[in-house]
């Protein structure tokens, strides 16, 4: 089964996103940055799916957000034996 992560602050998006899922789909919804890294800690999913445009918690605006948790996510990857590689990352953008 295929394991998806979606990052993204917007609840009715990652709810429609779940409603027309596959059913061969496993999929986790995290809506703010601070838990994003507890998910990957308990595994690394075949897909993260991440909303650029988050309500800042990790950079100064919502425009950076994205790109601060990509930043973080790469670099959690750095530090660790496991690496990303393997994982397809898809960015999201919605002004």
């Amino acid at each position: 089964m295929m394991r998806v992560l979606v990052i993204d602050d917007d609840v009715e998006f990652t709810e429609h996103l779940k409603a027309v899922k596959p059913v061969e789909v496993s999929m986790e919804v995290v809506h703010n940055s601070e838990r994003v890294f507890a998910h990957l800690r308990a595994g690394i999913p075949d897909v993260i799916v991440l909303d650029l445009s988050m309500a800042p918690t990790l950079a100064t605006d919502s425009a950076s957000e994205g790109l601060a948790i990509l930043g973080a996510i790469m670099g959690m990857a750095m530090s660790q034996e496991t690496a990303y590689q393997a994982t397809g990352l898809m960015l999201a953008y919605s002004a």
